[in-house]
């Protein structure tokens, strides 16, 4: 009979126990209808705090909505300062957009000149055409050439000068580029 009441025993205890959950559960649940779904931004914080916030919110929400509409990078650090990299490949860049003659000489008494354009090399002979251009003589140092009507000549040139920031152990101020 004994193993009887302890069966009844559990059961009420069980029974008690979920009634007891079930009231906790209530409360609980009563307490969660306090607070609000949006935190009432008025209360808990100083008129200071709550404008530097809406600041940081303005400032985010711009941040989004700008739209860039320059070339370079607004990022980049140096956008004043021009660097020797920046330097050097302004002045390649110029070297390799001039059409300059580099040389002129006869071989097998054919007179043969030598013109750089794009970092190309190219040898020419009279009657050939270069640019748009035909050669019309060569001359020691010096060719003779017609575009159209217009006859022009094209003389010897060296390379142009590196620019002063370029070479070692100078300082340049920015007028001098």
């Amino acid at each position: 009979m004994e193993g009887r009441y302890i069966k009844d025993f559990t059961i009420a205890l069980i029974f008690l126990m979920m009634i007891a959950f079930g009231i906790r559960g209530y409360f609980l649940y009563n307490q969660s209808l306090e607070f609000p779904e949006q935190p009432d931004r008025n209360k808990g914080i100083s008129s200071e705090l709550k404008k530097e916030i809406e600041d940081i919110e303005q400032s985010i929400q711009d941040r989004k909505d700008f739209a860039f509409t320059v070339v370079k990078d607004p990022l980049e650090q140096n956008l004043i300062v021009k660097t020797i990299i920046d330097i050097e490949k302004q002045w390649k860049k110029e070297v390799e957009s001039m059409i300059r003659l580099t040389g002129t000489y006869v071989l097998d008494n054919e007179r043969i000149a030598t013109i750089e354009y794009h970092g190309v090399r190219t040898d020419y002979r009279i009657g050939d055409k270069f640019e748009g251009r035909t050669i019309v003589d060569i001359q020691p140092g010096k060719i003779l050439y017609k575009h159209g009507n217009y006859e022009g000549s094209l003389e010897l040139a060296p390379i142009p000068e590196k620019p002063k920031a370029l070479k070692k152990d100078v300082i340049v101020t920015e007028q001098e580029w």
